[in-house]
């Protein structure tokens, strides 16, 4: 095993990037079908994982974009008073392939993550980091941090949310 932790390039084939399966219909179709196109538009930025002893094999990857949260998605963390739009950084998708899973590799992907938008904020505002969690990451996303910003409605997704504070007491 020799994991490579690189930005994902659009012009590149990554071996199994097409059969990836993380377990989650949603992700895998995005990952075998708008992955590619989304970061040629730049419409997302993307990190991979892959196995360099194995060709390139993808096992793994995450995508983000800078966005903004309403504010009243943010009311009951009391955080004081904000604009209407809150700037954020949002991780949009996660996924590591099942046959790499158990590895601590999401939690490796999640924390590259933090520390993007930990950069990211010395250069524009960004309040925290902001996603919508599948009911089977919710717990995941919890030990790292994140609070919910509504109650969980199973088998929606949950809003949650990364105050940079937070963030950066964690990295201490």
């Amino acid at each position: 095993m020799s994991l490579v932790f690189s930005r994902y390039d659009a012009s590149k084939t990554y071996t199994g990037q097409k059969k990836f399966d993380c377990g989650n219909a949603a992700i895998n179709k995005f990952v075998a079908d708008s992955l590619k196109k989304q970061v040629a538009k730049n419409l997302s930025a993307a990190f991979v994982l892959t196995d360099s002893a194995n060709h390139d094999q993808f096992v793994g990857f995450y995508t983000s974009m800078m966005a903004s949260i309403g504010v009243e998605g943010l009311r009951n963390l009391n955080l004081g008073s904000l604009p209407n739009r809150v700037p954020c950084m949002r991780l949009v998708m996660l996924g590591i392939d099942r046959s790499w899973q158990g590895k601590q590799l999401g939690r490796r992907l999640l924390q590259h993550a933090i520390g993007s938008m930990m950069a990211a904020a010395e250069h524009v505002g960004v309040f925290g980091l902001y996603l919508d969690a599948d009911a089977k990451a919710v717990e995941f996303y919890l030990r790292h941090g994140f609070v919910m910003l509504e109650p969980r409605q199973d088998p929606n997704p949950t809003p949650m949310f990364l105050h940079i504070a937070t963030a950066r007491a964690a990295l201490r």
